[in-house]
């Protein structure tokens, strides 16, 4: 087999998905530094910024960061507006600013900076788990104008208190900023060729954001705007990976991975087992994806009788992938699809010896854009259980500005256009039961629908008519 999987991994990836799920240390700011790249089309020089606000390090302090050296450069290049500013003033500054810029722990040197702010000025040529942010800006700028210009006109607003503080650090900008995605017109689901269900749920996925910025354009704070605008680019992302195995197979019986979400407060209730198990589900189906995915990147590079060699995985001893490898050999020879046999085999071979795999990536972007519960690592398989914020922009993405809902009508929506299950008719546990979730009953899914309802009011969406009638108002808090 004569090639690395490790260094042909990216680029794999990339063409069949879009972006590369190989870190476990993806935050929603660095899918909004890459996003915001873009967009803009361009990045700016951020180290005078990254001097200024990073000063502790295990080794000390190199000189570009010391006090003294801050303090020089600002007063040489005339950015401290009056000579009683000191240095100790300027010290008090660092604290302040770092806890702001560095609130999501993205800002490093040696070019891993993304910042928690959102100003143009502050878009960076971060290089770590960048290319999920570049892959939706890609995507929202082909499908959905309306949201990607609400994020550009956030972005040139220069009237935030953070980008007044800022100011004296910023840089110049950068044309033709770097990018991961150094080919995104070779990105299967951005073209032509994609998968027909695959653009179809693409589209769907598109509406709920070309919904969202109507709201969001209504919202008077730019941060506010930006901040609910990346939550919701991280359930994008999420719901496209679910999605990936399901729409490349449109001829298959095999049903769309459901998210049931448990708004529930019982460890062991029968909604919360049944949530668990439709992300044990998505989780399989992502794993089954690879499988799939690999298999056609061999059928189109190599023939068959080449196969008789295993990959590699960087240095590491090559054991595990031969002994992998001669057992899918012998699976290959009675198979009807032995390509499917060697695809699922560099799967298991990379997620032996990868340090991460496409489900840690997929769990860390679900925990910290607010989606799965609970956040630590001591239980695996999350519970689909959205914040507040969260819930919010995925209510605000079915309903347009002024829209009147009663609670089917709701729930349908967001069944329809992201497959979220929450309960209260026959339709949600047949639902279930053809996924093959089989914890809940009607009871529960009742009980569940009223957990749902209590947090919609607390978000001020719903109210309760005299008919015993739960109608929604999308203006919710905003009004």
């Amino acid at each position: 087999m004569p090639f690395n999987i490790k260094e042909q991994r990216d680029l794999i990836e990339q063409h069949y998905i879009g972006f590369s799920p190989n870190t476990a240390s993806v935050k929603p700011v660095h899918l909004a530094n890459g996003l915001f790249r873009v967009l803009l089309g361009h990045s700016y020089d951020t180290r005078q910024l990254v001097q200024f606000v990073v000063y502790e390090a295990k080794k000390g302090v190199s000189r570009p960061h010391e006090l003294s050296v801050i303090f020089d450069r600002l007063q040489e290049a005339g950015r401290l507006d009056t000579d009683e500013i000191a240095p100790v003033d300027i010290a008090m500054l660092r604290q302040a600013l770092r806890k702001v810029v560095h609130a999501d722990g993205a800002v490093f040197t040696d070019g891993m900076d993304s910042h928690s702010a959102g100003t143009k000025q502050l878009v960076s040529n971060d290089r770590i788990a960048q290319d999920g942010g570049e892959f939706l800006g890609h995507w929202l700028r082909q499908q959905a104008p309306t949201f990607t210009n609400m994020i550009l006109t956030a972005l040139q607003e220069e009237t935030d208190p953070i980008t007044f503080i800022v100011r004296p650090l910023l840089g110049e900008r950068i044309p033709n900023p770097k990018t991961q995605l150094e080919r995104p017109n070779e990105i299967v689901s951005l073209n032509n060729n994609c998968p027909s269900l695959l653009r179809t749920r693409m589209l769907a996925l598109t509406e709920g954001a070309q919904c969202l910025a109507h709201h969001l354009n209504e919202h008077p704070n730019k941060l506010t705007r930006l901040r609910m605008a990346l939550l919701f680019g991280s359930f994008l992302l999420v719901r496209y990976m679910a999605d990936l195995e399901h729409t490349w197979q449109a001829n298959s019986q095999l049903a769309r991975p459901l998210f049931v979400f448990d708004f529930t407060d019982q460890a062991r209730h029968p909604m919360r087992l049944a949530s668990q198990r439709s992300f044990v589900l998505v989780c399989q189906s992502i794993t089954r994806f690879y499988g799939l995915m690999f298999a056609d990147y061999l059928r189109q590079h190599y023939p068959l009788e080449s196969l008789n060699e295993p990959p590699w995985y960087a240095k590491k001893p090559r054991e595990t992938s031969e002994r992998e490898w001669r057992e899918a050999q012998q699976e290959a020879t009675s198979a009807n699809d032995p390509y499917l046999v060697f695809g699922e085999t560099l799967y298991n071979i990379l997620a032996l010896m990868a340090e991460t795999t496409p489900i840690k990536y997929f769990r860390a972007l679900g925990v910290r854009g607010g989606l799965f519960w609970p956040p630590h690592n001591l239980q695996p398989a999350k519970q689909i259980a959205p914040r507040q914020d969260m819930l919010e922009v995925l209510i605000r993405s079915v309903a347009m500005p002024g829209d009147t809902l009663d609670l089917p009508t709701l729930q349908q929506r967001l069944g329809e256009r992201y497959g979220i299950i929450i309960g209260g008719s026959i339709d949600d546990l047949n639902a279930l039961l053809s996924a093959g979730i089989y914890q809940a009953d009607n009871e529960a899914l009742k009980e569940n629908q009223t957990a749902f309802t209590h947090a919609l009011r607390d978000l001020n969406f719903a109210r309760m008519l005299a008919d015993g009638v739960m109608e929604v108002q999308a203006e919710g808090i905003w009004k």
